[in-house]
């Protein structure tokens, strides 16, 4: 970052990238030497305009036209989420840690839908107790869900810790 400030005025702003296409000094620049090199005229070019200014149509739904140019973050919840009694597996913490990913600025959590807890019972027999109350928790706090529909057995992989 670089503060630059003038009489009038004080400007707080990102340092603009380093390149020896803007020292005087350059071999690309240099009158001794030709000029610029033709293969870095457009890269020369590139760091001397202006950013664009995009407009942005009102109503819009994308996260551009708020002012946030990042990529939307997900992030997993834990395999043991629900518990085999359909029920949210340590509520309190997972409450607060979605009030804390969302004030972080997180877009929305990944759940496994563990298809052995909807359908113990009987084929055809569905229960998504823990899921809804999961679901619900997330929605109170403004996070999108991602539900992966998990058909295998949890274990054996990077990661899986069931308790």
């Amino acid at each position: 970052r670089v503060k630059a400030s003038r009489s009038d005025a004080v400007t707080d702003g990102l340092s603009p990238p380093m390149s020896p296409c803007r020292s005087p000094m350059s071999q690309c620049r240099s009158p001794v030497l030709g000029g610029i090199r033709p293969d870095l005229n457009a890269a020369c070019q590139a760091f001397t305009m202006e950013p664009a200014e995009v407009e942005h149509v009102a109503g819009s739904r994308s996260k551009k036209a708020k002012g946030n140019n990042g990529v939307p973050v997900y992030v997993m919840m834990p395999l043991d989420s629900v518990t085999m009694g359909n029920g949210v597996n340590r509520k309190k913490a997972v409450n607060a840690a979605m009030a804390a990913l969302k004030s972080a600025g997180v877009e929305g959590v990944m759940m496994d839908v563990w298809w052995g807890l909807v359908e113990r019972e009987r084929p055809g027999e569905y229960n998504w107790g823990g899921y809804n109350e999961l679901m619900e928790m997330a929605k109170k706090h403004g996070l999108k869900v991602q539900a992966v529909m998990s058909f295998h057995q949890c274990g054996g992989n990077v990661g899986d810790s069931v308790t």
